[in-house]
């Protein structure tokens, strides 16, 4: 459940694809392991990062082509042609790397802060409304939706009114039933049309109103002693509480061939029903009656967190909107919505107290089953599956030429097993048009733990055969190498990332991925 949240974009990644994931900037043809990949190249701006990333490419991840029924527990049945197999990320890079962002560090962070397209200056108090409807027009066109001059006037007249939208780029907080737009002339089929289109923006936002964790409201809120819920009433009190505020919010509509269904206050109660059988007919219980008050678990909320982390991997879907608990939460932290963000902060305070590690001196650590040992994984590397729109196939690019380090504005499901990464990629990713991707998690090489923010779910998940590690929001990470591999009607992007060992140890200022 949730290893390929694909439902984010970002109108901002500034790339152009053929439909074969070959975008209009893609690089020179290298060859790795004897099978020809493009590597993700672009306008250096220092000789020193080329070459570090050629030896990434070449001689750190070195592509192993088999064949046959399994091959490191990847099932080839679910792709038609050769699986690569990388092996682990070499000590020999890891210093390289480490010299060369240290060597670059004050142009890294001008790249990374001042040209990235996700970085966007503080809105003003007034509405732009040039901005507005140029911004408007733009998006629209890819639509094919007509409207006049006179209805682009109105309606940034009705925007100008609305508090909440302060660019174009906070159009998904727009308003169709807001006073103001009892002035805009327009009927009801391209009203409903452009309602749609506001929605489909919202589900794939990933910055409106977020320029960087530093000015998430997430960050703003986020406590974890205080916040967190201690029991499992109150854990299933923040699953009511979050169901009720999503309705009439951006995004968590379904739009039919024939209508637009909305997720309404009646919907509520179906679902969390549903849900709470689903913990009855497992066994699990729905309260704390039968735990012991001096019980120290108990006591920081360890219920609750068991409770919260499997809904979180729970496959039931809510009416009308077909879409599971997971789903609604990552659409509800890319928001940033003030009503929503205080719910949001409190359920992922909940859940980290079972995701994360207790860093307090005196604690004991928890055994975590890294991947390696067993078959079918690899020594601490993850596994995700599923596709890369085109609007981030540009900012991939520059990331990985520059070993950008980001956060991602929602939580990262992952698994330890390759097989379940590519059964996502071949056959639940989404959107079908956007060219497939597979990302490759490095953990660090570390004695101790090579990460304090993330565990497997296997022992509450509803699917505990997936292997899923989750990552929390705003969680930070490292881009090194993306790669094409295969034919270019078959083949699919192999995109590396460095997993770091603590969030605390990494700037909040660093730029938010568009998609992952």
């Amino acid at each position: 459940m949730g290893l390929f949240w694909s439902s984010q974009t970002s109108s901002n990644g500034g790339g152009s694809s053929n439909g074969k994931g070959e975008t209009s900037s893609r690089g020179s043809q290298v060859t790795i392991g004897g099978v020809k990949g493009t590597s993700a190249k672009g306008n250096a701006t220092s000789k020193r990062l080329q070459k570090q990333r050629n030896l990434a490419c070449s001689e750190a991840f070195h592509v192993k082509y088999h064949s046959g029924q399994k091959q490191r527990g990847v099932v080839t049945e679910a792709h038609s042609g050769p699986i690569p197999v990388f092996e682990p990320i070499s000590k020999k890079l890891w210093m390289e790397l480490n010299e060369a962002e240290a060597e670059a560090n004050a142009e890294l962070k001008r790249l990374s802060l001042q040209s990235s397209p996700l970085v966007q200056e503080a809105p003003s108090s007034e509405l732009d409304r040039s901005e507005f409807i140029l911004g408007l027009r733009r998006e629209v066109a890819k639509i094919d939706l007509q409207l006049t001059d006179q209805q682009y006037e109105e309606l940034s007249a009705a925007a100008s009114q609305q508090p909440q939208v302060k660019s174009f780029d906070s159009f998904v907080f727009f308003d169709f039933e807001h006073p103001s737009m009892e002035d805009v002339q327009m009927n009801k089929k391209t009203f409903r049309r452009l309602e749609q289109f506001r929605d489909e923006l919202a589900r794939n936002n990933t910055s409106a109103g977020l320029m960087s964790f530093s000015h998430s409201r997430y960050r703003e809120l986020y406590d974890k002693d205080s916040l967190r819920a201690r029991s499992r009433d109150n854990a299933w009190d923040l699953v009511d509480q979050f169901l009720k505020k999503i309705v009439g919010k951006p995004g968590y509509a379904f739009s039919g061939k024939s209508r637009t269904e909305y997720f309404e206050p009646r919907h509520v109660d179906p679902f969390i029903k549903t849900m709470k059988e689903d913990f009855t007919h497992n066994g699990l219980p729905l309260t704390c009656d039968r735990c012991a008050p001096t019980d120290k678990a108990h006591q920081q909320g360890w219920c609750a967190a068991e409770t919260l982390v499997r809904c979180w991997t729970s496959t039931i879907h809510c009416r009308p909107l077909q879409r599971e608990w997971c789903s609604l939460l990552q659409a509800g932290i890319r928001l940033n919505d003030p009503d929503l963000s205080p719910i949001i902060t409190s359920i992922w305070a909940t859940m980290n107290v079972y995701c994360v590690a207790n860093r307090a001196q005196g604690v004991s650590a928890r055994i975590i089953a890294w991947p390696g040992p067993l078959e079918g994984e690899e020594k601490l590397v993850l596994h995700r599956g599923g596709r890369l729109h085109e609007a981030a196939l540009q900012w991939w690019e520059t990331a990985c030429l520059h070993y950008d380090t980001f956060r991602v504005p929602g939580a990262v499901a992952v698994s330890k097993l390759a097989s379940k990464a590519f059964t996502f990629m071949h056959h639940l990713s989404y959107p079908d048009s956007a060219p497939k991707v597979y990302f490759r998690f490095h953990l660090e090489q570390l004695r101790d733990s090579p990460c304090d923010h993330a565990v497997c779910l296997d022992a509450i998940s509803v699917l505990p055969d997936e292997q899923e590690f989750l990552f929390p929001p705003f969680s930070s990470f490292q881009a090194v190498s993306k790669t094409w591999c295969g034919s270019e009607e078959e083949g699919f992007w192999v995109i590396i990332i460095r997993v770091f060992k603590n969030n605390l140890t990494v700037s909040e200022d660093i730029p938010l991925c568009p998609w992952i």
